[in-house]
């Protein structure tokens, strides 16, 4: 983009500015990974200024939740609190800037190969949705790609923060937390086949007799996981992998 309208708040700082870069370019706040339990000093569950923690962030703290970067305040310098002034510049838009395929193909002595390899890039997915936050929109239902990576005090090391009986205010703000890359390369199809040769096929009383098998979403290389990153929407939804085996005969 390059000229569009924005206040003079963000206009006039490099990190939060609109213009020059990709629309919809995602701002948000810079994640510092979740509050452990090392962080609780006076274990009482709650992580405030009596443990030593006195930046403002949004309600109550407690371990397993997501620690944001105090990257600056109006005058360019921490002041102490996680407000709009901490929005940069955190992931590339939804939507890819290259889309590419290549369609590859080889025979040898009956022998045929096809394959359709196709990707995208510099782009990214918000994974924030049902799959990974538990009671999303105060659903009771979690997923086992949350469950088996929610943060534990036996599991500090997490994928995802803690459990809580609704989506918090602090868990749920626009970051780099939840922000995947959603580049991919994908071989989409690829079928390998045999034709017989003509004089087999004609002592089996055929014109043409071709054995195949075929595959559909064979392999995804990314780093977007649980998802198909080619889906849009609020989650996506799995990839869909399918092989089939046939043959073709002509009379």
């Amino acid at each position: 983009m390059i000229e569009i309208f924005e206040n003079a708040q963000t206009r006039s700082d490099p990190h939060r500015s609109r213009a020059g870069r990709r629309l919809n370019t995602v701002f948000g706040y810079r994640s510092l990974g979740l509050f452990t339990t090392a962080d609780d000093v006076n274990k009482d569950n709650v992580i405030n200024a009596t443990d030593g923690y006195t930046i403002t962030q949004f309600g109550t703290l407690r371990p397993g939740d997501i620690k944001y970067a105090d990257l600056s305040g109006p005058n360019g310098t921490p002041d102490g609190k996680i407000d709009t002034w901490d929005q940069w510049e955190i992931a590339d838009p939804t939507t890819p800037a290259i889309i590419y395929g290549v369609n590859l193909g080889a025979n040898w002595k009956g022998l045929d190969l096809s394959m359709l390899f196709q990707g995208s890039g510099m782009s990214s997915f918000n994974t924030y949705g049902f799959m990974t936050v538990a009671h999303f929109n105060n659903n009771s239902n979690s997923s086992y790609e949350y469950y088996d990576n929610r943060w534990t005090p036996d599991h500090q090391d997490s994928k995802y923060p803690r459990a809580y009986s609704a989506p918090t205010n602090n868990n749920g703000q626009t970051s780099d937390f939840w922000f995947v890359s959603s580049s991919y390369l994908r071989l989409k199809t690829a079928s390998l086949g045999y034709t017989l040769p003509a004089g087999l096929s004609s002592k089996l009383r055929m014109k043409n007799l071709r054995i195949y098998v075929t595959g559909q979403n064979i392999v995804t290389f990314g780093k977007l996981k649980f998802t198909d990153p080619e889906t849009t929407g609020e989650q996506g939804y799995p990839i869909q992998k399918t092989i089939l085996a046939g043959f073709n005969i002509t009379f």
